[in-house]
């Protein structure tokens, strides 16, 4: 082996047998460095094998369909469903170091197994479930919670998890005790497209449910909104971008560098009254755009008017412009003529057509013509000018089936799915408008992008990534794309102008491209004017795209170029620190390596192949590093994997989840991701490997190195053998933990409504469990590895340790209300703090609060409600001042009452408050029995608030009117004096303290 003299791994001991003389400690010491830089190292070729992984799984198809007037069109699609691409892909790309490992190491020990791989696994799937989670529910800020959107996906990842495991202990030790058959490696691989499948039809399922609530609720609301104008975002879709954000977000917080900000500017339009027209006479359209109802009729009026002098006639020209609409579907006339004194012209334009559609209409070469003057032919015309208003010289032609019923803010549409766009040798501007139909009312906000497909941004056009805004009745916006020179030969190539994130209550329609993923798609395909000059050129294009190999060529350049910049961008070298410095130097060789031998994320699956050959070296390197770390400290390949390989491993999945905690709504990507890689790495890793061992050993037979270690055994010959005792007692310590893990966020769930977040105490409770969770498991895991019990012993020992794991929860519990009541009673002996400012209440919207999250804010402040002590009688004795011995025991009994009403109504308003936040994650995951269930909740805390008002209210005004009939202090002054503001509980109310202001 590795640790003996003439042993060697795959590529270590770098000095061979000599290595072996050197001092231990020296070695052990240079050993875990280099297997912590190796660490590091393996998370920077992750970061770029994640690119690639995003590259491919986001690769889109245009798909043929019918339309609704049945002929053809093309819409988008997916080329990778998202759950199938998280359990595969995804899970490949976030857990690969274990996968590959556990192959490494089998093909590395000529097909014997080890412990070092299936342990590594274990004991990442301990640190994933227990430590990573316990992060992320700290993580979250006081108060907010976190809770899994995908509910039913999340069952089923979080059943299939426990399940690999537990089947992995029965073949283990079960069914061939120490030997793997075929039939049970290749059904250890076979769950994975079954884990893929059954969570692809509950994702299904869960979408369908999703859209059924949707319309049920504007039904039951009367939002009266037709089927075509429901805007239903892709849950799956958005989770998964944002996995692969976070992923690689996480991996750059650890190696020191930072995404780059993409800056987002809103197109605006000038203003008409700023424009200065030197005419005698304008012309114009009379609106922006002109629609027409295709089930209705196939006539359209465009109305011009003209301002100025009227006193003669006027002739211009209508000329088409880019539009979807065929020219020969459009009949119009050429020119347009206005009579004096004619101020308003109606021209009729007739369609042909019942496909929907647009065209632009413009209005050129206006003409001021000849005026007969008092029977004679003299002309005045030449005095006059004739010009075309700027903002009224276009306008739309509008061609649809408008829905049943309309949502008055309007929906959003390129009004086609499709657009070809004539470009030649020469840059040009072209501009798409985006028509907001069916109602105009309030501001409405979109955004917009480019997204290439076969044209290469910077060379067949330029990026577009802005936000449009539509303001108060306006219909017709534009967004300008710039495109670039075209060579002669050069092949057509299209890209795509998307909208999303619309804000303002405007939708998206249901049956335009991308409609269904709350988006609107418009492809934008070039057509070269001079294709068909040069042939020899137009087939070398299509061998060998040229803006294609130019554009790899840039962008490698780039990522080279950005190695040598500290946080990988001249903005973040700027404010880089000497800890940045530290980190960029210290990890340049690994990123100049990936940097030169990796190309750029966009060649898709060049870089996902060469990427993952470097993981294999660098796992293989890993493999080597462990066993000999292992063999220099004297510890088993069993332990080494469950700690220092397990948290090597999983340390970029500790920051990418914790990223994804703080900043996205629900807390899919932290947890769902955890369980489902969990599984997957069971099936693909163990599964795999075994497979590969059960088949070879089953061909070749018992050879003289199987002979030499499994000889007088007991095993059958040539069996692949798996020495499973420490692997199965370390899979039994962990489902235990595992099982009460999913407890623990099941219970936090249906206390604070997610499982991530919630009060202070009780975050600080799960965490400690989980994190004491992962030390049981990984302290009874070392003591099984070094002392080779029996199975009864394992039993008992594991059955004391639960003893004293409850132990610790208890303590802990314990300590958690002990520092709470020192808290309590540290609050009794000081003042409040500064006094809550009432105003504050009336700038949530100043300070971008939202009342749910203001109130929750409040609630939860050391300065509010939360710290008010349970009795104010030794402060009163004290500061009672001139009140009678009688009026002093009604304050105290009657402020006992009120700061326990209050207590109530503060609990009462948060758990509303979070119910009300959560109500919408319900209504779409838990169906009617959620809704049902929430209905209830918020109307037993409105009614536990209520209660509580009304006996504040009560006993403040029985303490006024005790005061009063004592004499204590003046009618006509009912505010009081300083001694009798210190009976109120709240300072607040001591700023403010009218009786009845507060009883009304």
């Amino acid at each position: 082996t590795i640790c003996e003299v003439g042993g060697g791994g795959i590529f270590l001991p770098a000095f061979g047998d000599a290595e072996q003389q050197w001092d231990s400690t020296i070695r052990s010491l240079l050993y875990g460095v280099a297997l912590l830089y190796t660490f590091l190292g393996m998370s920077i070729v992750s970061d770029v094998f994640m690119g690639a992984i995003e590259a491919v799984t986001s690769k889109r198809k245009r798909v043929r369909v019918k339309s609704r007037s049945g002929g053809v069109r093309y819409v988008t699609q997916s080329v990778w469903n998202s759950t199938v691409a998280n359990l595969t892909l995804m899970a490949l790309g976030s857990s690969a170091p274990e996968i590959l490992l556990a192959i490494i190491e089998l093909l590395g020990d000529d097909v014997f197994s080890g412990e070092l791989g299936p342990s590594t696994i274990v004991g990442s799937a301990a640190f994933n479930l227990l430590v990573i989670i316990a992060s992320c529910i700290m993580a979250i800020p006081d108060g907010q919670v976190r809770s899994v959107r995908a509910h039913l996906v999340f069952k089923v990842t979080a059943v299939w998890s426990i399940f690999a495991y537990m089947w992995l202990l029965v073949i283990v030790e079960f069914s061939s005790p120490g030997i793997i058959d075929i039939w049970e490696a290749v059904l250890t691989f076979m769950f994975l497209p079954l884990l893929v499948l059954t969570s692809y039809i509950v994702d299904r399922y869960e979408d369908r449910e999703r859209k059924k609530l949707r319309q049920k609720a504007r039904a039951s609301s009367q939002l009266k909104r037709s089927e075509s104008c429901i805007s239903a975002v892709s849950e799956a879709e958005e989770y998964h971008d944002l996995k692969l954000h976070h992923r690689s977000t996480g991996i750059r917080m650890l190696t020191g560098g930072m995404p780059k900000s993409f800056e987002r500017a809103a197109s605006k339009v000038g203003n008409l009254a700023t424009v200065k027209i030197e005419a005698d006479v304008t012309l114009g359209f009379s609106e922006p755009m002109f629609h027409v109802d295709l089930s209705t009729t196939d006539l359209v009026s465009l109305e011009l008017k003209r301002w100025g002098d009227t006193s003669g006639p006027l002739q211009v020209k209508l000329d088409r412009g880019l539009g979807s609409l065929p020219e020969a579907s459009v009949d119009m006339p050429e020119y347009v003529s206005m009579e004096p004194q004619q101020i308003v012209q109606t021209v009729e334009v007739s369609l042909k057509t019942k496909d929907r559609g647009y065209m632009r209409f413009a209005l050129v070469e206006p003409l001021a013509l000849p005026t007969p003057d008092d029977g004679t032919r003299r002309s005045h015309a030449k005095s006059l000018k004739a010009s075309v208003a700027p903002h009224q010289q276009y306008t739309y032609l509008v061609a649809t089936e408008p829905p049943e019923s309309l949502c008055e803010e309007g929906w959003l549409s390129f009004m086609t799915d499709s657009l070809d766009v004539k470009h030649g040798i020469t840059k040009q501007t072209v501009t798409f408008p985006i028509f907001r139909l069916g109602g105009s009312r309030g501001s409405v906000s979109v955004k917009c992008r480019t997204q290439r497909l076969s044209a290469v941004p910077g060379f067949d056009y330029e990026e577009v990534d802005t936000e449009l805004c539509f303001e108060d009745g306006e219909v017709v916006r534009e967004v300008s794309v710039v495109l670039l020179q075209k060579r002669i030969g050069e092949s057509n190539d299209s890209f795509q102008i998307i909208l999303s994130d619309v804000e303002g209550g405007a939708e998206f329609c249901q049956i335009d491209d991308g409609g269904q993923d709350g988006r609107c798609i418009l492809t934008v395909t070039i057509a070269n004017e001079n294709r068909d000059a040069g042939l020899l050129l137009s087939l070398l294009d299509k061998l060998f795209d040229m803006d294609f190999v130019q554009d790899v060529g840039h962008r490698w350049y780039e990522q080279i170029y950005c190695v040598f910049l500290c946080g990988g961008s001249e903005e973040a070298q700027k404010d880089a620190t000497v800890g940045d410095w530290t980190m960029h130097l210290a990890l340049f060789p690994w990123k100049m390596l990936y940097a030169i031998t990796c190309p750029p994320p966009v060649t898709t699956w060049a870089c996902f192949t060469l990427s993952m050959f470097h993981i294999g070296v660098v796992t293989a390197v890993v493999c080597d590093l462990a066993s000999l770390f292992g063999c220099v400290l004297g510890i088993e390949d069993s332990t080494t994997a469950i700690t220092f390989v397990a948290f090597g491993t999983s340390l970029p999945d500790l920051f990418a989840s914790r990223s994804a905690a703080v900043n996205d709504d629900d807390a899919d990507a932290c947890i769902v991701n955890v369980t489902g890689s969990n599984a997957v790495n069971v099936f693909m890793g163990v599964g795999l490997s075994w497979t590969i061992g059960a088949i070879y050993w089953s061909v070749t037979g018992a050879t003289d190195a199987w002979q030499l270690r499994y000889a007088g055994q007991g095993y059958p010959d040539g069996s692949f053998v798996v020495k499973g005792d420490s692997l199965a007692f370390s899979i039994i310590v962990f489902t235990i933990a595992a099982a009460i893990c999913l407890l623990v966020l099941r219970l936090r769930r249906r206390a604070f409504g997610g499982e991530l977040g919630g009060p202070y105490g009780a975050k600080v409770f799960a965490a400690s469990l989980l994190v004491m969770l992962w030390i049981w498991y990984i302290s009874l895991s070392v003591w099984n590895s070094r002392s080779k019990r029996s199975g009864e012993e394992q039993i008992v020992a594991i059955l004391g340790a639960t003893g004293v794991i409850v132990g610790l929860i208890l303590v802990v519990g314990v300590g958690l209300n002990l520092v709470k009541a020192l808290t309590i009673q540290h609050d009794e002996d000081q003042d409040f703090g500064e006094p809550w400012d009432s105003t504050d209440c009336g700038n949530s919207e100043a300070q971008g609060l939202t009342p749910s999250t203001r109130l929750s804010r409040v609630s939860l402040s050391q300065h509010t409600l939360a710290s008010a002590p349970k009795s104010r009688k030794s402060r009163s004795h004290t500061r009672s001042g001139s009140l009678s011995p009688d009026l002093r025991r009604a304050a105290e009994d009657e402020t006992d009452d009120l700061l326990s009403a209050i207590r109530g109504m503060r609990g009462d308003l948060a758990r509303w408050s979070h119910t009300l936040d959560q109500l919408e994650h319900q209504l779409l995951s838990r169906g009617k029995a959620g809704v049902r269930a929430s209905v209830t909740s918020v109307r037993d805390s409105a009614a536990a608030v209520l209660g509580g008002l009304l006996m504040g209210s009560r006993s403040f005004s029985a303490l006024q009117q005790a005061s009063l009939r004592d004499g204590s202090f003046n009618k006509a002054d009912q505010c009081g004096s300083d001694d009798e503001a210190a009976l109120l509980p709240v300072p607040a109310l001591a700023r403010g303290r009218c009786g009845s202001t507060f009883h009304d």
